[in-house]
């Protein structure tokens, strides 16, 4: 990967502020993006969340050495992205962090900023549920 804009020129997402309530949406968002211009992104983006230690280089690791070098390399970009991207408290726990790795950037706005699973579920179902059709906005909230 060259680099995240690569010939498409797509518009970056939002920033993230640090709302919880937006996560969901806002990390949707960012992981359809770099997957444009990584196939297996989101993939490791969502492995990451789940871990509790550190995401360093090593654990990266793969047996081609290419492929864990272009993870590496990715992992500086992702970095770079995030602190872009974030503003407020997201933007503080980018910037507390000395790691250039983007994958523990990752993982720390997701301990931070993610609702717990149950939670989380129990939001998503109730928007399903009790769904809200604002008459200025009816097609998009139908």
């Amino acid at each position: 990967m060259e680099n995240f804009g690569g010939s498409l020129k797509l518009p970056l997402p939002e920033h993230f502020s640090g709302e919880v309530e937006v996560w969901e949406d806002w990390s949707w968002n960012f992981k359809n993006y770099v997957s444009v211009h990584n196939p297996e992104a989101a993939t490791l983006l969502t492995r990451t969340e789940v871990l509790d230690d550190e995401v360093t280089d090593a654990l990266l690791n793969d047996a081609d050495p290419d492929v864990t070098s272009e993870r590496v390399n990715f992992g500086r970009k992702l970095r770079y992205l995030l602190a872009l991207l974030t503003k407020g408290a997201a933007r503080l726990v980018v910037r507390q962090l000395s790691t250039q790795n983007g994958f523990e950037t990752w993982r720390n706005l997701y301990k931070n900023f993610a609702l717990p699973g149950a939670t989380r579920h129990v939001g998503l179902l109730s928007r399903v549920l009790k769904p809200v059709f604002r008459p200025e906005t009816f097609e998009q909230d139908f």
